[in-house]
């Protein structure tokens, strides 16, 4: 047991050790790093993480414990090669190598450092662990070509200031740099060479995948799939009204969020009023009316009609974070007009139930023009509005042929 310890701490050859260390931390950090990637996005189930929406401290915390067992490994053992260093540079009184060591790490720790916080800032942790807040709007630091390059700069600072470190721990021992290069440290490095070339053809294929995907769109929705094409193909819709949908915006924020039912307090904007109109819903709901009459009255204007489009910013690399103005204001008033709606069919008023019926339909078709996912989910949402009033005119049977 003893003798096998000796073998896997290098206990006897500081050289050795020390190019072990370095390859062991480097080629097995990278390779366990990419295959926790590849657990996760295959989506086999192994690996939940989703870093957009919510943080699974399981998945980070076992990718954070091997990790720390890599690293805490390779210090062990480069510490004890670097011990055997100093020993045989006072038997030797010989500085030089000590101080090539440590310049050559110096460089080392640079390459280390920034391919870490590259790390921490490609898993979008950067802003949790440095800066702490940072705008989801902000852009990256760096532009992402010389981001690129900075990144291959850092890892060759790290394979420079491994070379030299281990030449001079070499040179210490009085032997030649192949002395230092163990049969386990070479299979490591042919490991990863394999590995990489095996994900260089994995990229290579998926990337030819994705450009024929993307033409396919291309073709599909005769635009092209960037925020030059999308603006173009948006502007085609229809004239934009910034100032409109501001002004709706301010008008919906006056709208208090909850209800007040007797002695409950009701989440409006995610529920809507109960099934059961009883009198105390409906004088309940006329109190909030009257209380926020004006903005109400200031909404219905801006439905009486089909508005116009919303104007976005469509900026290369930050799409994701385009904001909606239109989403909540529409989904508010669909809310509110639904429940409106309602409360006419209960007194019989038809009128004004085709009227409100009208603006939920606007608000609907303003919604379908909406470039972005989440535009689409609300655009779903407010269909769903409008086909539930319709479903509730249909049943009030007080709908006349011309009506229908």
């Amino acid at each position: 047991m003893k003798s096998i310890l000796r073998k896997l701490f290098f206990w006897d050859s500081s050289a050795k050790g020390a190019f072990f260390a370095l390859t062991f931390f480097f080629v097995v950090s990278s390779l366990w790093f990419t295959l926790f990637q590849m657990i996760w996005l295959s989506g086999c189930g192994l690996i939940r993480l989703n870093i957009m929406y919510e943080h699974s401290d399981r998945e980070v915390l076992v990718l954070a414990v091997v990790e720390l067992l890599i690293a805490l490994y390779s210090l062990i053992v480069f510490s004890h090669a670097l011990w055997l260093l100093v020993v045989n540079c006072r038997k030797g009184h010989k500085c030089l190598p000590l101080f090539c060591v440590f310049g050559s790490m110096a460089l080392w720790l640079c390459g280390g450092i920034f391919c870490f916080v590259t790390f921490l800032y490609s898993c979008r942790l950067f802003s949790f662990f440095l800066l702490r807040e940072i705008s989801s709007s902000d852009h990256a630091f760096l532009p992402s070509r010389m981001f690129g390059l900075a990144y291959l700069g850092a890892v060759l600072c790290m394979v420079v200031g491994g070379f030299c470190a281990v030449k001079s721990f070499a040179s210490a021992e009085g032997k030649r740099l192949r002395t230092a290069v163990s049969k386990a440290g070479v299979a490591l490095w042919g490991v990863f060479c394999v590995a990489y070339l095996v994900f260089l053809g994995m990229a290579i294929v998926q990337s030819r995948n994705v450009a024929r995907t993307r033409t396919l769109l291309e073709q599909r929705f005769v635009h092209p799939l960037t925020a030059d094409g999308l603006r173009e193909f948006y502007s085609k819709k229809g004239s934009t009204d910034a100032d409109f949908w501001k002004r709706l915006e301010e008008a919906s924020k006056k709208l208090p969020s909850e209800l007040t039912i007797g002695d409950k307090t009701l989440d409006y904007w995610n529920r809507q009023l109960p099934e059961t109109l009883t009198l105390e819903v409906l004088s309940a709901f006329d109190d909030y009316c009257k209380a926020n009459g004006d903005a109400i009255f200031e909404m219905e204007k801006c439905f009486e009609s089909i508005p116009p489009l919303p104007s976005y910013e469509f900026e290369a690399g930050n799409l994701i974070n385009t904001l909606l103005v239109n989403a909540s204001p529409c989904r508010r008033f669909a809310v509110l007009e639904l429940s409106r709606m309602r409360v006419f069919l209960k007194r019989q008023d038809k009128v004004e139930a085709m009227r409100t019926y009208q603006r939920i339909d606007n608000c609907a078709v303003s919604l379908q023009h909406t470039p972005f996912l989440i535009g689409g989910l609300v655009c779903l949402a407010a269909e769903s509005f409008r086909l539930d009033a319709i479903e509730r005119l249909l049943e009030s049977r007080m709908l006349s042929e011309d009506d229908l």
